[in-house]
Parts: C-alpha cells; structure tokens; sequence
C-alpha cells in the first residue's frame, strides 16, 4: 500500500510524479448464464489485471512519454469474479502447502480469465493519475451542464448529503483506504482539495440501488456504464436523477447526479433484461 492508501499495482512507476488518483468510470456486466454469486458463505474469487494504459497528453495526442504537468496517465483494469467449483473447493481444503495452493490458485485464474462466460459478474475500472504538480481540473468535454434534468420523463429524484460517516464507511465496505476519502488535512495539503471526496463509485452504487426500486419485479439488471464527471465533496448536497430511454423486452435507463447549480456531476447508462 502507498503513502496515500492506494495499490501500487495500479499506479505509475514511483519515479514518475503521477501520484494523485481519481476514479473517472467504468463498467460491469451481469451474466446470467453464469453460477451465481450468493451470500451463502461459499467462497468466491475476484481476479484482477491491468487492461490497458494510456498517456493523454497537453501537446500530442499519441504520445508513450509524459512531458508535462498537464499530462494524464489512463490505467484500465478488468475485475472477474466467480464462484468456485466443488472441486475447487476441495482441492484447496485439502491442501496443505503453500506451493500446492498457489498452483491450485493458478489454475482458477486461468480458468477465470480464459472463459468469461463461468464469470456472473465482469466489471472495468478507468484510473487517471494526474501529475502531482497539475492541478485537480476535470477531463475536456466534463464541464457541459445538464439542460434537461427536469423532464417530465425522470423516473426518480433523490437528494442526498455525503457525509464523512458515509465516506468511511463505505471505505471500510470496499476496503479502500485512498486518504483522498478520509483525511480532510491531506486533502487540502496534498491534493490541493476543500474537502474529502466521495468515492467514484459511491455515487453510482446510489443510483443503481435507487433505480431498483422502480423496476418491475422481473427485471434485472444486465450493464451498466459510467463516468465521473466531476468532483463530488463530503457535506456538498446532490440531486441523482434517472430516465427511461427504452422499452420492449429489456430496458435502458439513463442515470445522472447534478449538484445544486446544475452541473452534471455523474452520468451513466443501464441496461436490463426481463
């Protein structure tokens, strides 16, 4: 773990000053056909691998070398999880020996990665490491306001406050220890932030536990896509929105959070099945 709580496998090399973190989007996709994933007791593996990596650079737009403070490394992870089989399980109660397991361990891995269709749930990940001189602005094309908020088509408007209760516990949730959610002091400091930062994922965890109330009985959700718009602070008030954009058989909604002054903060895409 880093200095400031974060995996130093997702992040740049350590002489490369790309140290400030921020959860831009992703994705994740439920598969049906997939062993369920239950709280049953029985056990589940995630396996993780970096995807993909990028430089968005301030003067060139393929670049392999970062050159400037305004410069952004993009880091995608793919994320499988799945239960384990009965053999699985098996073979590693009865194994005794770290070398056993580890091998055992390796075959579940390759399984995962070789066959997504034994995998419930398949999630992608979007990491932007900026330099640690730059200061914390958001991508090109972020700062578009959301004209339509109010349509007579949203489905659902909830206003919410995160807290820092909120904020840690859902740290402790995830285990994620990034100080960007739970130290006000290095915020200011270090980030150059007013105030602690809601998790990129919190906010859509609300949306999508928001829009299942509304849903028909027999309507899951199949995908969903997302991306973080712009900072959302501890104690700053937030409207989260969404709208059908869809019928038939499945469905697709349209989800979002808006701040006060009408800035979309978050926006995203979801998918159902029926």
């Amino acid at each position: 773990m880093l200095s400031d709580g974060t995996n130093p496998n997702h992040s740049p090399p350590t002489d490369l000053p790309f140290s400030r973190r921020l959860w831009s989007g992703g994705s994740f996709t439920i598969n049906d056909s997939a062993p369920p994933l239950y709280l049953d007791g029985a056990r589940a593996v995630c396996v993780e691998r970096i995807s993909d990596v990028n430089i968005h650079s301030s003067t060139s737009r393929n670049t392999t070398t970062v050159s400037d403070e305004n410069d952004r490394i993009i880091v995608r992870l793919e994320r499988r999880l799945a239960r384990l089989t009965t053999s699985e399980q098996q073979a590693l109660d009865a194994s005794r020996h770290e070398g056993e397991i580890s091998l055992i361990e390796k075959d579940i891995e390759t399984r995962l990665w070789d066959n997504e269709s034994t995998c419930p749930v398949i999630e992608q990940r979007t990491l932007t490491f900026l330099h640690d001189e730059s200061e914390h602005v958001q991508p090109k094309g972020s700062d578009a306001r959301h004209q339509d908020g109010k349509r007579s088509d949203v489905i659902f408007e909830h206003t919410l406050v995160p807290s820092p209760a909120l904020l840690f516990r859902y740290s402790a949730l995830t285990y994620n220890a990034h100080a960007i959610h739970l130290d006000p002091n290095y915020c200011r400091e270090k980030e150059g932030l007013k105030e602690r930062l809601m998790h990129g994922s919190l906010g859509i965890t609300f949306l999508l536990v928001y829009l299942k109330k509304y849903l028909s009985s027999n309507e899951r959700v199949r995908k969903v896509e997302y991306r973080n718009l712009r900072k959302i602070y501890c104690g700053q008030k937030i409207n989260c929105y969404a709208s059908r954009l869809d019928s038939g058989d499945g469905g697709k909604y349209r989800i979002w959070i808006e701040g006060q002054d009408g800035d979309m903060l978050l926006r995203g895409t979801v998918w159902t099945i029926k």
